[in-house]
């Protein structure tokens, strides 16, 4: 190859590589062109997502808000149903008591009865429940003050009467026949000649002597039989078995005419003189002195509190 062809090849291995480097220049430039290109469209995507999320955040936020409000209105709803719930057991409970006691005279049960409402108010913590519990805590303070019947106690005294009753002998209080008394004839002195008005008043004298009319004010019983004996004996029993019933039944007036009754028999046809006769007696009048029903004070304060606490929140329920 002479000197004139190895210039051309070399001007052309010259013009190829400076085309290369241009051709390289340019690809690196476009290849920039793309990456900018490229970040652009990720900057402008991440502007769009963060708007959007912006919008979602905002949204959210919203509702959040929206769903606190509308729990708070649930939950006031449900406080205020919670408490509906109590005042309507109490109320129940209440009414419960208030029949045991009007009704039944059952003190006990209605105690244990406002015992129960007011831990049912005091567990919802609420102040404005307070006149409530403070008619509740009156009432069962005056309900344990009530006077307390021992009802078995007084049966089984009764009992104990009647088998002592069926112990005793019963001594009829007959009449016994007043003993004679001497009467001295007074002296009279009879002249020979007696005019017809002395005769008359002389004889009257005599009369008087020989018929005495005597007063007895208590009339005697006469003298019982054995199968009387066992009459009055059931008599007896009977009336203190009613006087059991009125004990249990709540009946003061069946229970003191019972034994009054009983006290009539024993005064009349036992005798007094025996200890066991006296000691009937005493125990037949102790027993009459029990009041079986005493007084019992009414639960209206609890009443009028719970009805009032009814309306108070009847009241905020609606205006929620």
């Amino acid at each position: 190859m002479n000197e004139q062809q190895t210039k051309v090849v070399e001007k052309t291995k010259s013009s190829l590589g400076k085309a290369l480097i241009v051709i390289i220049i340019i690809l690196m430039f476009l290849l920039c062109l793309g990456l900018i290109g490229w970040q652009n469209y990720q900057l402008l995507n991440l502007q769009t997502t963060l708007q959007q999320t912006q919008t979602n955040l905002k949204q959210q936020s919203s509702i959040i808000q929206s769903n606190q409000s509308n729990l708070q209105h649930v939950m006031k709803l449900i406080s205020h149903d919670t408490i509906g719930w109590a005042l309507l057991e109490t109320n129940y409970l209440i009414k419960l008591a208030d029949i045991n006691l009007t009704i039944n005279d059952n003190v006990p049960l209605a105690i244990k009865l406002l015992q129960t409402a007011d831990n049912r108010i005091a567990a919802l913590t609420d102040p404005s429940l307070i006149p409530l519990r403070r008619a509740l805590t009156n009432d069962i303070n005056t309900l344990q003050s009530t006077p307390k019947v021992d009802v078995w106690g007084i049966i089984l005294r009764i009992e104990t009467l009647n088998n002592q009753i069926g112990q005793t002998a019963i001594i009829s209080n007959s009449f016994t026949k007043p003993k004679e008394h001497i009467v001295k004839q007074t002296e009279t002195k009879v002249a020979p000649k007696l005019s017809w008005r002395n005769l008359w008043q002389v004889s009257l004298q005599k009369l008087k002597n020989i018929f005495v009319i005597r007063h007895q004010k208590d009339v005697p019983q006469p003298l019982l039989s054995l199968e009387q004996q066992v009459y009055l004996r059931q008599k007896i029993q009977l009336l203190l078995e009613q006087a059991q019933w009125a004990v249990m039944h709540k009946q003061p007036k069946i229970y003191h005419l019972c034994l009054q009754n009983v006290n009539k028999l024993v005064n009349v046809y036992f005798a007094h003189n025996q200890q066991a006769v006296q000691n009937i007696s005493q125990v037949v009048e102790e027993l009459q002195k029990i009041d079986i029903k005493p007084a019992t004070p009414n639960i209206s304060a609890s009443i009028r509190a719970i009805h009032e606490a009814q309306q108070q929140s009847f009241k905020g329920t609606m205006s929620s």
